[in-house]
């Protein structure tokens, strides 16, 4: 269910690291920046591509994003980030990781297309002035709950919603695709919250001397998920749910939209 990477200037992120989360999430992939004038961005669906667009930009402040395709067809058009509208004096643009509690209509479209055309996009053209105020974005982390976004507008400023993690400079939308890393240790995935043993898409999710948290499920196609668990007893269930009733109540809203 993608992968949000927010890259600070100057930061250099391991070429294992990128491979691991193209590998976990195959879908597309994007980047966004702001050149001294203006926003950029560049994706495709093609992730041979990636690497030749990213050694053009790898020095500078940058959105990435890897997309595991749960809504929408698999095209250029649907990879991340959207085009927002012109504010600021150049295009604002948005990349998504979660899902989005709404319709989708036209199923060629992705649920994050969706929400931007028909709520996001029309209440910034309403008024341009709500992106400045802090009112705007406690709407945006409520309207989404549960999921991360990371706009960038036309100042260059980056912002995010929702909950990233810190690893190696960076901030990250989700951490399960390190479970793709040659030199993360078992131990180690577990002491950092990461309940998988070894590599690989959704591997021994319940393998190993510790019950897994809801997180990942959160990032698993629907019907992958939906066999996590089923393989969890009645007590680990209500346990996980006694432990995290936010995170519960989330994956209970992510199955129900699928």
């Amino acid at each position: 269910m993608c992968v949000i990477i927010h890259k600070p200037a100057g930061v250099e992120i391991p070429a294992e690291t990128l491979e691991a989360c193209a590998d976990d999430n195959p879908d597309g992939w994007g980047l966004m920046y702001h050149d001294g004038g203006r926003t950029r961005a560049v994706k495709s669906r093609h992730m041979a591509e990636f690497q030749r667009a990213y050694d053009r930009v790898r020095d500078c402040e940058l959105g990435i994003h890897f997309r595991w395709r749960t809504h929408g067809d698999v095209n250029n058009a649907m990879a991340h980030p959207y085009p927002i509208l012109d504010l600021h004096g150049s295009t604002a643009w948005l990349m998504h990781n979660g899902v989005l509690p709404i319709a989708t209509p036209d199923k060629t479209k992705s649920d994050t297309w969706t929400w931007i055309s028909k709520a996001l996009r029309p209440m910034l053209r309403s008024d341009p002035g709500l992106w400045d105020q802090e009112s705007f974005w406690r709407f945006i982390e409520h309207d989404t709950y549960g999921s991360r976004l990371l706009f960038l507008d036309g100042r260059g400023e980056f912002r995010r919603t929702g909950h990233f993690q810190d690893w190696e400079g960076c901030s990250y939308s989700n951490l399960n695709w390190r479970r793709g890393l040659s030199w993360l240790s078992d131990e180690e995935e577990y002491e950092e919250g990461v309940p998988w043993g070894g590599s690989g898409r959704h591997n021994g999710m319940l393998d190993g001397a510790l019950a897994p948290d809801l997180e990942p499920l959160l990032d698993m196609r629907v019907d992958d998920a939906m066999a996590e668990l089923r393989r969890m007893s009645l007590s680990d269930l209500e346990d996980l749910c006694e432990t995290d009733p936010r995170l519960a109540a989330e994956l209970l809203q992510r199955l129900a939209y699928g």
